[in-house]
């Protein structure tokens, strides 16, 4: 059989809806399916301050940003076979980039991580091993033979989270946890086994993403969220109900080339206080935890009413107090030009403020982490 990569659709919808039910288990539903139509949403309804950090600019302009992560301070971003660290006000700490084929080097980075030290977890895909590399570049740990791996998370406790390759749909086990000798400490059995006229994989087969100390994951055939605890027990956390488009094993043995999925995918979860979002087919939801209201947020993102900048669409939360985007430079003085900047009065020294800074970025600069405080 031929491997094949479907890559989703990323056009950018956002949707908010609330709870509308609970399960017999008592856990908050949140329902994905029969949505009303775009409305526009402001930004202020979910952030009440933003800001811009320039990333400083080095050797080389960082493009085709395929993943970006944070911890204690420090931003790593990866662009082509480099991660680039930087601070919170946007300072270059290093670049780590070792793909090759020689001592210390990864073939090919697929997914990575950071610790709150600095030190960065890449998954060397076509040698099946994790490299940990200190802020010189130095290979200070290497875990081999992990049967493969399509995502890692790092947990405030020096435990590594692993999705497992569950797009060949007969492997055992769908997620484990592993010390950083490489001992497994816990392994979730795959529920979803199914038989694939063709192998698809599909670019997020298990989402993760952590709050204060929970690590939290949501499977692609899977309708629950799940939370796992420092001393290892999974609890259901809330439930993303998406009806008959739910992706079944049926679905997923009869994917065709040809023919539109009918299904819905969730392929990223960020989660605020108040808030989820939900990136799923293409579309992403956000979810008020605490009204019972309807809304399908118009465009690409929150409508941006701070200070008349570009539509916001956060990628990650920050210290549970900010959502971040990283937008490229070239984009703030494009969009200048825009009737919405043009037209915004409400607070004029903010304008000013986006104004100044479009009016000197260009596009040979870094792009620029967009970050907005959390109500």
């Amino acid at each position: 059989m031929k491997l094949l990569y479907f890559i989703l659709a990323t056009t950018l919808i956002l949707v908010l809806v609330s709870c509308t039910d609970k399960n017999e288990s008592g856990l908050p539903v949140y329902d994905l399916v029969g949505l009303s139509d775009p409305e526009t949403v402001l930004l202020s309804s979910v952030c009440d301050d933003i800001e811009y950090v320039p990333l400083e600019t080095g050797n080389e302009i960082l493009g085709n940003i395929s993943g970006i992560r944070y911890s204690a301070g420090s931003y790593a971003i990866q662009s082509g076979s480099s991660i680039s660290v930087f601070d919170n006000r946007g300072k270059l700490l290093y670049i780590l980039d070792k793909q090759g084929r020689g001592p210390g080097e990864y073939a090919y980075a697929s997914v990575f991580d950071i610790n709150g030290t600095g030190e960065i977890l890449v998954y060397d895909s076509a040698k099946d091993r994790l490299l940990f590399y200190n802020s010189t570049g130095e290979v200070i740990r290497e875990i081999k033979n992990l049967e493969g791996t399509s995502g890692i998370r790092l947990s405030g406790d020096d435990k590594i989270f692993l999705t497992g390759p569950i797009y060949t749909g007969t492997n055992k086990i769908s997620e484990a946890v592993i010390n950083l000798d490489g001992d497994t400490l816990m392994a979730i059995p795959n529920k979803f086994l199914f038989q694939p006229s063709i192998l698809v994989m599909f670019r997020f087969e298990c989402v993760t993403y952590t709050r204060g100390d929970k690590l939290f994951y949501h499977e692609a055939m899977d309708d629950t969220i799940y939370w796992v605890d420092n001393n290892m027990v999974i609890s259901p956390y809330a439930v993303l109900n998406t009806g008959d488009m739910r992706f079944t094993p049926e679905k997923r043995s009869n994917v065709s080339l040809t023919e539109p999925l009918d299904a819905v995918v969730v392929s990223d979860i960020i989660e605020t206080e108040n808030h989820f979002l939900v990136e799923c087919k293409g579309n992403e939801n956000l979810v008020d935890k605490n009204t019972d209201s309807i809304i399908v947020v118009r465009d690409k993102g929150f409508l941006n009413n701070l200070d008349g900048g570009r539509p916001f669409s956060p990628d990650l939360l920050v210290d549970d107090k900010y959502l971040v985007q990283v937008v490229d430079a070239f984009e703030f003085n494009l969009w200048l030009e825009s009737d919405h900047f043009k037209n915004f009065g409400d607070d004029p020294e903010k304008k000013d403020e986006f104004r100044a800074l479009a009016e000197r970025l260009t596009e040979n600069d870094n792009p620029v982490l967009v970050r907005c405080r959390v109500k």
